[in-house]
């Protein structure tokens, strides 16, 4: 497997402003992946916001395993005080993470309150690497398309500010990847989860490495989702898959490169099933 090494120069722009806006903002709310939470994690979050109120969202979590999520969320909740799960297109989203943020903010107004302080909106900032749902979830909190969305890494760039209501206004960030990865393991689920380009690492190291988990944990997604009866090796998988989805180059050979790609995008997308990539 190859090393993974990618963090493009706006991303080095991009935590540089975000680390002049921090002293703005209330509040800073993190985002993991409910596929990959503890992968998700960008460090340098932590280190810039260790002074400020701090919520965690963990979204798509209508994407992962839950029996796995749950374990996950309390392992969370002993790093972090707040710590909530969002499907971030559920219509109840809004209501349940602004909820929470007055919750948080409370103690903050009560002080001010007390100080003779006239009553401020709380100001919130997001972050996450790229590819968590920032500008999904910031859609669903103003009821309208105002933050550009596409399943890539990457996608949103600069700072914006958004109205949320009255008592919350909302920094919209970029999506930072952490300049090195711990573990090998880590840049793989990234990878997976769509927060690296594919471009990256090539999909054959992550089809070989994604065919081996599901063969392991979730034997049952391949033969659901392709028809595929029992998980061998990865040349039988994608054979298969080229078999039963008609890939065939133009001298009807079996498109390998196609159902590489589908495969992974049907994954990313969640068509293999609520999978998680940690446990």
């Amino acid at each position: 497997m190859a090393n993974i090494v990618w963090y493009p120069g706006h991303m080095k722009k991009g935590l540089d402003q975000i680390m002049e806006k921090v002293a703005l903002v209330d509040l800073v709310i993190i985002m993991l992946d409910g596929r990959a939470p503890f992968s998700s994690i960008n460090e340098e979050f932590d280190k810039l916001s260790q002074n400020k109120l701090k919520l965690i969202v963990v979204s798509k979590v209508d994407l992962c395993d839950r029996n796995f999520l749950n374990t996950q969320l309390i392992e969370l909740r002993k790093c972090y005080e707040h710590v909530i799960p969002l499907k971030v297109n559920d219509p109840k989203t809004k209501k349940k993470l602004t909820d929470e943020i007055d919750m948080i903010a409370e103690a903050k107004r009560v002080r001010d309150k007390s100080r003779g302080m006239k009553t401020q909106p709380i100001k919130t900032m997001v972050l996450g690497i790229p590819n968590v749902g920032k500008s999904s979830l910031i859609n669903r909190l103003v009821s309208k398309k105002i933050a550009p969305v596409a399943n890539i890494p990457a996608y949103t760039r600069g700072n914006k500010w958004v109205r949320i209501n009255d008592n919350i206004h909302l920094l919209d960030t970029p999506g930072i990847l952490p300049t090195s990865f711990s573990e090998e393991r880590v840049g793989i689920n990234l990878a997976l989860i769509g927060s690296i380009r594919e471009s990256i690492l090539p999909n054959y190291d992550l089809c070989v490495y994604l065919i081996d988990y599901l063969k392991q944990y979730y034997p049952s997604s391949l033969k659901e989702r392709f028809g595929i009866e029992s998980i061998t090796t990865y040349t039988d998988v994608i054979n298969q898959i080229c078999l039963n989805r008609h890939l065939v180059t133009k001298s009807n050979e079996p498109d390998i490169a196609r159902a590489e790609s589908l495969l992974l995008k049907e994954f990313k997308d969640g068509l293999l099933g609520k999978i998680s990539l940690e446990r």
